[in-house]
This record gives structure tokens, C-alpha cells and sequence, in this order.
């Protein structure tokens, strides 16, 4: 449970609103997903055209991803999560009205898809700059712990009631409650005011582009730690989600076993996020890699050696816990250790290159395990993983980083008579 202690966060009235926003938002996004993939198939029967439109969704958000990271440390970041969460709001609004009148097309929902994609690729640098401006430097780790400790429980949640709300009274409603939360998530920001941020002087775009990079190619342990991330995206987790189907159909029990192995993700990032209300590693990059190397390699190790499901569920389970540690320590350490004012241009190219190799991994995932077999492709996962990490500790910028210790000026002692 999240004891009183850890919840004292929420005393900033600031971020007490934008954590109430953001946990209802993401309630919301809960939704969508089934919804989108029901609504699809019901309009045309197509696996085809629900990959189109989940395709439109991701590439949307990640085309939008750089632009919104600079435009949220040119203009406040506050007025870009408003206005992405107007266009949020009004694109599932106008996604709804013809699925509750019954006129829906697929078009509405690919370019809608569209739509929403675009606002949620410049939602997302700006969230994760506005937290520093929202509570004391000290705070940065227990807001960032909290919003993944609400974020899991709603994963959670979500897709259960979404399910319930399509098969009970249609994807209309759900893309309706969908839009609904993004108002919440619109008031909440209107109702905080973040902290005065020094900006860095107005310049041409591609500039301010290069003047990103510049922040992340002068941080070793910055690129070092995004590169690893994006191998393990190619080299662990595409394989896994690829293969562990596979593997579910042939030994586990088929759909409903792989469903249960993934729900058991959800359960251990809440985890995760409760211990890191806790755990403040004084090197926060030693301890994820140290966490997230064996985390990585658990659930591909349990389905190379075919293991029962409880046990591929249990590995899933730690993986959870593991990744949401790694995250906290990782977004900590980039608000502490990233200049404010470069912060949101850092966070989305550190999006944009961890998952730029997943959709290569996706596609060679499956015929690699044809031409060398299933559980050694799984093994090459395992080996990458546990292989590469202590080479990353190597480097000393990754190794030795510290969270900033913020330190308060002891009060003074008054000197008595005589002394």
C-alpha cells in the first residue's frame, strides 16, 4: 500500500491537480485501444485495416514527437499540454458522434487516429518537463514514483472497463468517457501555475533541433543509456512480444494463457511503482541497469525453457516491477541532470531513438525464429541483455551519476551565555 509518508507529495497543490488530471486522462486512453480495435473490426472485418489504423496512431505520435518537444521549451509547456488536450478532447468527441448515430467510417477513425496521434506527440515532452516546474528539485523522484503508481493501477483498470463498456453499450460511449477525461486533464492544468522558467533565446527551428542533440551527444551517460535502451527494444522485448504467442499456442494453453502473461505486466509496474515511493538509489543509473538487465531477460528465459505459465506469468510480473523502477530512476535523473529549458527537446528524442528500432525488430523477429529456431532466437534475447549490461557499467558516466542531494541550511542554534 502507498503509506501516508509517501503521499505527502501530494501536498503540493500543483501537482496534486495535475496528478488528479493525468490519472483520469490516462483512464481514459485506458479505453481506446479496445474500443479502436473493435470498432474496426465491426465496420469491416479486416485484421488489415485495424493494423492501418493502430499503424496511423503510433506514427502520428512519433512524427509529432520533435517538433512537440521543441515547441514545449520555446512556449510554456503548460499552454502546450492545454491546447494538446483541446485537440485531444475534440477529435474523440468527433470520433463519437458518428459511431453513437451509427454513420461511422473507417476513414473517421484514421484520420481521427491521426489527429489524436499529432496532440499526443506534443502532450508528451511537455509532461515530462512540467513536473520540475510543478514541485522542489528534493520532490522530483516521490512525484515521479506517484504518477507511476497511478498510472499502473489505471492500465490496470482501463482496458477491463473498456472491454465491459464496448460489449455492454458500444466503443461510442468509451471514445465519449475518452474525451471526458481529457476535459478533467484540461481543467486540472488551468488550475495550477507552474514555476517561472528561464528560456533560452528564440532561434530559427532546426537550431533549436540541433541545440537538443547537442544536450544529449555532450552527456555520455545520456546517448550510452538511449542506445541501450533502443537495443533492447530490437533485441528483447520485439522478440518477446512476437514469439511468446507463439510459444503460449504450442506449450501454454494458447490466447488465454499469453493474455494472462501480459496482464501480469500492469501488476508488476504498480509494484514497481510502490517501491520506488520508497527505494532512492543514491546512483540511480547503476541501479536500473543492475534491475533491468535480469528484468528484461526473465520472461524471454522462462519461454525459451518452456516453463509452466505460472512461471512465465511470475517472470512478466518481475519484468514490471523492474522497467518501472529503471523509468523512475531514468526520468528522475533526466530532470535533474537536463538544463530546464531543454528538457522537453531531450525527453522526445530519447523516445524517438529508444523505439526507433522496435518496428525492425518486429519484422525480424519472426523469421529469424523460423530459420534458427524459437527458443534460440529467445536465447540471443536473454544473452543480449544480461551480455551488454556490464559493459554499460562500465562507463563511468553511467555508473557513478548521482541524484542531486538538495540540502536545507540547518536552522540556527542560538549561542548560550557561558559557552
Amino acid at each position: 500500500m502507498v503509506s501516508k509518508g509517501s503521499l505527502q507529495i501530494l501536498r503540493e497543490a500543483g501537482f496534486r491537480r495535475y496528478w488528479l488530471g493525468q490519472t483520469a486522462s490516462r483512464l481514459g486512453s485506458g479505453l481506446v485501444p479496445i474500443a479502436t480495435v473493435f470498432t474496426v473490426l465491426d465496420l469491416t472485418g479486416s485484421a488489415a485495416q485495424v493494423g492501418a489504423v493502430l499503424a496511423v496512431g503510433t506514427f502520428s505520435e512519433v512524427a509529432a514527437l520533435l517538433v512537440g518537444g521543441v515547441w514545449a521549451d520555446r512556449v510554456p509547456r503548460r499552454t502546450v499540454m492545454l491546447t494538446a488536450d483541446g485537440v485531444r478532447t475534440a477529435s474523440q468527441v468527433l470520433l463519437a458522434v458518428p459511431l453513437l448515430t451509427g454513420d461511422a467510417q473507417v476513414w473517421h477513425l484514421l484520420v481521427l487516429t491521426g489527429v489524436h496521434g499529432v496532440a499526443q506527440g506534443f502532450f508528451r515532452p511537455a509532461s515530462v518537463g512540467i513536473i520540475p516546474e510543478l514541485v522542489p528539485e528534493e520532490k522530483l523522484h516521490e512525484a515521479n514514483s506517484l504518477m507511476s503508481v497511478s498510472g499502473s493501477t489505471v492500465s490496470i483498470l482501463g482496458p477491463a472497463l473498456g472491454g465491459v463498456l464496448v460489449a455492454g453499450l458500444g466503443s461510442g460511449i468509451a471514445f465519449l468517457l475518452d474525451a471526458g477525461t481529457f476535459a478533467v486533464s484540461f481543467l486540472s492544468l488551468l488550475l495550477i501555475a507552474p514555476g517561472a522558467l528561464a528560456r533560452a533565446p528564440r532561434q530559427a527551428f532546426v537550431a533549436d533541433l540541433r541545440e537538443g542533440w547537442r544536450e544529449i551527444t555532450g552527456r555520455t551517460w545520456l546517448w550510452v543509456q538511449m542506445l541501450w535502451d533502443a537495443s533492447n527494444l530490437f533485441f528483447v522485448v520485439a522478440p518477446l512480444l512476437v514469439l511468446g504467442p507463439v510459444v503460449a499456442q504450442n506449450v501454454l494453453g494458447g490466447a488465454a494463457a499469453w493474455g494472462t502473461v501480459l496482464a501480469c505486466l500492469p501488476f508488476g509496474a504498480l509494484l514497481g511503482g510502490l517501491v520506488a515511493l520508497k527505494w532512492r538509489p543514491e546512483r540511480p543509473l547503476r541501479a536500473a541497469v543492475m534491475i533491468l538487465a535480469p528484468g528484461y531477460a526473465a520472461p524471454c528465459a522462462a519461454l525459451a525453457l518452456e516453463l509452466p505459465l505460472a512461471a512465465v506469468a511470475a517472470a512478466e510480473f518481475l519484468a514490471g516491477v523492474t522497467v518501472t523502477l529503471a523509468l523512475t530512476n531514468w526520468t528522475t535523473a533526466l530532470q535533474q541532470h537536463v538544463p530546464a529549458a531543454k528538457l522537453s527537446r531531450v525527453s522526445s528524442n530519447d523516445v524517438l531513438v529508444s523505439s526507433a528500432l522496435l518496428p525492425l525488430g518486429f519484422a525480424v523477429a519472426g523469421p529469424l525464429s523460423e530459420g534458427i529456431g524459437l527458443s534460440q532466437t529467445l536465447w540471443i534475447s536473454v544473452a543480449w541483455t544480461l551480455g551488454t549490461a556490464p559493459l554499460i557499467l562500465l562507463v563511468p558516466d553511467i555508473r557513478e551519476l548521482r541524484f542531486k542531494s538538495v540540502t536545507r541550511p540547518e536552522p540556527a542554534v542560538p549561542e548560550t551565555k557561558g559557552a
